[in-house]
């Protein structure tokens, strides 16, 4: 093995990166590498788990940020990541597949703050 066939191995390598990352931002997830998929999992919980973290802190606390701290805020907001979640991964109104990741990411965060706003407020 000669440094020109390492070069090689790595310029495929990277060759075959480039085109997966190409694959995320234009194609359906059922298309998508296992390896990128692995990757936007992790991703996704280490921005979600502490993001829910922070919504059960501040509402243990009793924090109220007005409008966007009220029940029908984080209700709307989970809906609409709903939507954009549905329309992104079936490319309705022109939208990008991995603009589905942006919902993906504030599902949980808007359902979660949801069930805890509503609890508070049955609690009442």
């Amino acid at each position: 093995m000669t440094l020109r066939d390492i070069g090689e191995s790595f310029s495929r390598l990277w060759q075959a990166i480039q085109d997966d990352v190409r694959m995320v931002f234009s194609e359906n997830i059922l298309d998508w590498p296992i390896w990128v998929f692995v990757v936007v999992v992790l991703l996704l919980v280490g921005i979600v788990a502490p993001s829910l973290s922070t919504v059960k802190r501040d509402e243990a606390a009793n924090v109220d940020d007005g409008i966007w701290g009220s029940i029908w805020a984080a209700l709307i907001g989970f809906l609409a990541m709903s939507y954009l979640i549905f329309a992104a991964f079936t490319e309705r109104h022109g939208l990008q597949p991995w603009l589905g990741f942006i919902g993906l990411i504030s599902w949980p965060i808007f359902g979660y703050s949801f069930l805890l706003k509503l609890h508070r407020w049955l609690r009442k």
